[in-house]
Parts: C-alpha cells; structure tokens; sequence
C-alpha cells in the first residue's frame, strides 16, 4: 500500500484534496496533517513515500519540514503545493505545484512517483 502525507494548515484544502486523489489513486493511504510540525511527527510514525506540503504554515513551514524529511535519509518524495514558490529553496523539493493546483495535474504526478 501506498502512502502519501498531506500537509497543509488550510483544512479544508488539504481534505478536499485528500478526498479527490482517493477517487483517482487506488492502493494508496492518504494522512493529513494541520502544519508543519504535526507533518514531522507523523513523518516519523508512517514512514510515507510521498510528501505534499505548502510552504507558509505555523510551528514548522514547508523548508524546515522538506530539511527535516532529506536529513532523516531515504527516499521520500516531497512535492510543494503553495502560492509562495517564488523565493523557495527549490533543491529540497522533487516537484513544485503552484496552488490552486488542478487534481489530475497532482494525480498525474503522483502516479508517476508512486509508479502506478
């Protein structure tokens, strides 16, 4: 089974997303989190091949999370959906995704990170 944390502190973007990549993505487990540091915990707990996170959140934003994540090793794949690309340290992230992202795009991304 797949599995992909989603990380976002606008709850109502990350569920809506959550529910429309469970419609287009079988075998995959999707996990939220509310911010930053939440996302770090659950990090460690599940152990996720992929990572969607937005930048600006509170206790912990999208670089330290996406830091935290390459220090730990292995191979988890982070991608950046966020209104804030401009100024990001693009090297820590697989893919960039400017929000609003469009669920096929994100799916299509998805598919080919998870190799499904």
């Amino acid at each position: 089974m797949n599995k992909v944390l989603l990380v976002d502190d606008e709850t109502i973007f990350i569920e809506a997303l959550s529910d429309a990549m469970r419609r287009r993505l079988e075998n995959t487990e999707f996990h939220l989190a509310s911010d930053g540091q939440e996302g770090w915990d659950m990090f460690q707990k599940i152990k996720p091949h992929i990572v969607i996170t937005d930048y600006s959140m509170p206790r912990l934003n999208g670089d330290g999370l996406a830091q935290n994540i390459r220090q730990a090793g292995g191979d988890t794949r982070i991608i950046l959906v966020s209104g804030y690309i401009d100024d990001i340290e693009h090297s820590m992230y697989d893919e960039i995704m400017r929000k609003p992202v469009k669920p096929t795009d994100l799916a299509k991304v998805l598919r080919q990170y998870l190799g499904c």
